[in-house]
């Protein structure tokens, strides 16, 4: 940490700005409060997912007022309320969702900020947060052996009951999707929008959408008169609904649905460009015209699958640009809710039963922000989810930071039937 980050407390002594960010983090585990320049009071609910480097610090925070009511949005924090303009926030549209500006003192001679719409953010003292985070790093209680495998146990079971409700959630979209759009492309627009990376979801789906299932099995059959000529023509065709070149001369439609997509080309990895994406797309496109279909392709996978990596090497053929943590965020959060889905409307209890076996038997997949967020929530809590073992776990501890704190007011308790007329599990 260099100087520009240390700054002086007014208590004779520097103190660097991330010390304030744990003390705002750790603030809602004891529902502390806050207090702004006028004398407005606050309690911390929930301090908010951090933001990383882009935007405001913590975002979705959630404060209670002294009348009752609930406050949501972002909280910026300095050091000293000048910061606010030094860097420059006052003329960035990215901090308009700021409600709360914290700094050491809610006396700084400062004053309240404005954001680029010129409305005026009122300015809250953490001093006192920071105080009482020192003393809880330094006066810890270690609890029993006994007391602390009793909250892992409690903490496992939550976690898989949140794990079966998201599973149920994502089920009863997929039926919704099933009965608007037919099997067919219900499939190919939940496939397509997972191979999008998180600033390209929508693209992807956009783009099943502008060149749908019947439209690319009608070109394939017409003009796929050589063998690994399916995934050319497919790649062909989905580059004209991409955008990115004109329409083939043995296109049959003039022109396609809507607009392209507006993509975003941001730096990243390179297996996550769009491009790279598409030509994955066009592979998996010429596996179901082989299986008969994107709907039969993917429940035979699950029907003959005996574990998970038979899934996975389903979805991420050699050399289609698929890779296997993509492919298991795929099976979880598509391939398994919509075949159960699929089967539940059915009356196929026997595919309804194997979907929710893999689920269950599903191993950890890799973390990311939110996970990471959701578990720091629970631990706050009292509960100890430092493993997270298996995907439904990690579902479940995601959903329950969701549905509790980022939708309160949307969420949607789902049971799971263990058969398609059973009792819900665990």
């Amino acid at each position: 940490m260099n100087e520009s980050d240390m700054h002086d407390s007014g208590r004779g002594v520097c103190l660097p700005e991330t010390e304030l960010h744990y003390a705002w983090q750790t603030a809602d585990a004891a529902r502390a409060q806050v207090e702004s320049a006028n004398g407005t009071r606050y309690r911390v609910l929930y301090s908010g997912m951090p933001g990383g480097s882009y935007g405001p610090d913590f975002r979705q925070a959630v404060l209670e007022r002294e009348d009752g009511s609930e406050m949501v949005g972002d909280v910026e924090i300095h050091v000293k309320s000048t910061e606010w303009y030094a860097h420059g926030h006052s003329q960035d549209d990215r901090y308009n969702g700021v409600k709360l500006h914290g700094v050491w003192s809610a006396e700084d001679g400062g004053g309240n900020v404005q954001n680029r719409a010129g409305l005026r953010i009122p300015q809250i003292g953490l001093s006192t947060l920071h105080i009482d985070a020192q003393t809880q790093r330094d006066h810890t209680d270690i609890a029993s052996d006994a007391a602390s495998k009793a909250r892992g146990t409690l903490a496992e079971r939550l976690v898989c009951q949140a794990g079966n409700e998201w599973f149920a959630a994502k089920m009863a979209m997929f039926t919704q999707e099933i009965e608007t759009f037919g099997g067919d492309i219900a499939v190919q627009l939940g496939i397509f929008e997972a191979l999008g990376y998180v600033r390209n979801r929508w693209q992807f789906r956009t783009l099943a959408r502008r060149m749908p299932w019947p439209y690319l099995k009608r070109e394939l059959r017409a003009n796929c008169n050589s063998e690994g000529a399916t995934a050319s023509i497919a790649e062909t065709l989905l580059k004209w609904a991409a955008g990115w070149q004109p329409a083939p001369d043995f296109a049959t439609a003039p022109a396609l649905m809507g607009d392209a997509p507006v993509w975003n080309r941001a730096h990243g990895m390179p297996a996550n460009r769009p491009e790279k994406r598409v030509s994955a797309a066009a592979k998996l496109v010429a596996s179901w015209y082989e299986a008969g279909g994107p709907l039969a392709h993917t429940l035979d996978t699950v029907r003959k699958a005996e574990r998970c990596t038979d899934l996975w090497r389903q979805l991420a053929p050699e050399a289609s640009g698929i890779g296997k943590s993509r492919a298991m965020e795929i099976t979880v959060n598509i391939v398994l809710p919509l075949v159960a889905a699929w089967a539940r409307r059915g009356g196929d209890a026997a595919l309804y039963s194997k979907a929710l076996e893999l689920y269950e038997a599903h191993p950890t997949m890799g973390t990311n922000s939110i996970l990471r967020e959701s578990v720091r929530y629970l631990q706050s809590r009292g509960f100890s989810t430092n493993h997270c073992r298996g995907a439904r776990q990690q579902q479940g501890t995601m959903h329950l930071y969701k549905s509790n704190l980022v939708r309160p007011r949307a969420t949607r308790q789902l049971g799971l039937p263990v058969h398609m007329t059973g009792t819900a599990r665990d």
